[in-house]
């Protein structure tokens, strides 16, 4: 009597009936099919059907479910507050409010950008305004009072929740 291997390297067991080594085989490589295998598996018993579907496909782990082992869903991506109407509305109200802007008169005018850091709390409102890049005193405050006064934020998201996260933007001069 000859033995076969499948193709996948697991021997039947030589318990099983030439049938079942044979639906062994045909299980492991992917041939089998409901019509090649209905005469083979009708020749053995429940005992010997459930020791060849074991070797032919893998172990079901009921804590692991179905599909394999279980893998941690993988983090939620943070998503970056933002102004209310859109970033390109936050840049069009700058440019008109530093337009408008007048500095002080005996101080001659001034070109360039004021660099403003942030959070977003997680219910929109702005704190710990700090300047990071400025040009002068008085176009640090009215870069300030710009982004106070401005379009309300919406929070971001950190973890799947709201959550404060900084924020940098430039106001330009």
């Amino acid at each position: 009597m000859a033995t076969t291997q499948p193709a996948s390297g697991n021997a039947a067991p030589a318990a099983l009936p030439d049938a079942g080594r044979v639906l062994a085989q045909q299980l492991a490589t992917g041939a089998a099919d409901s019509a090649s295998t209905a005469p083979m598996a009708a020749k053995m018993n429940r005992v010997a059907k459930a020791k060849i579907l074991s070797l032919a496909a893998p172990a079901f782990d009921s804590a692991a479910g179905a599909r394999g082992p279980a893998v941690p869903m993988p983090a939620a991506p943070a998503i970056r507050p933002a102004p209310v109407g859109g970033s390109p509305a936050l840049r069009d109200y700058l440019r008109r409010e530093a337009a408008a802007f007048e500095p002080e008169s005996p101080a001659q005018r001034l070109t360039g950008t004021v660099r403003i850091k942030f959070v977003v709390g997680a219910d929109g409102k702005l704190s710990d305004l700090k300047v990071t890049r400025g040009l002068r005193a008085d176009y640090d405050a009215e870069a300030l009072r710009m982004v106070c006064e401005g379009p309300a934020w919406q929070p971001g998201i950190a973890g799947g929740r709201r959550a404060p996260l900084p924020m940098e933007i430039t106001v330009p001069f």
